[in-house]
């Protein structure tokens, strides 16, 4: 969220919106603070949109769309598919896949 309202106005001819996705955030942040030992973060499933950092970001960051009249955009599906057309490999996604009656190769 650092520079987003700047970043924003900056690329306004050429944005679709600003994304607010858990994976995103990690990743900045693990790239941001990766030279700082005393930046750590959880385990990455302990990590949801519903922990209090996590939904300060996401409300900020729809804050600032909306102000700009820009959209704000959620994170991938994690149950989208996988390469090789494997789905995301959980349970859930095993399920799915036997419900509809059919196996992919």
């Amino acid at each position: 969220t650092f520079e987003a309202e700047e970043i924003l106005y900056e690329l306004r001819d050429h944005s679709a919106g600003l994304n607010c996705g858990r994976w995103d955030y990690i990743f900045s942040y693990i790239k941001s603070f990766r030279h700082f030992s005393d930046r750590i973060l959880p385990e990455r499933g302990q990590i949801t949109m519903t922990v209090p950092f996590m939904r300060a970001y996401a409300l900020h960051v729809i804050k600032i769309c909306h102000r700009r009249r820009a959209p704000a955009i959620g994170g991938a599906d994690p149950h989208q598919g996988r390469s090789g057309g494997q789905r995301g490999g959980d349970e859930q996604g095993a399920r799915r896949q036997g419900a509809r009656g059919r196996r992919r190769p």
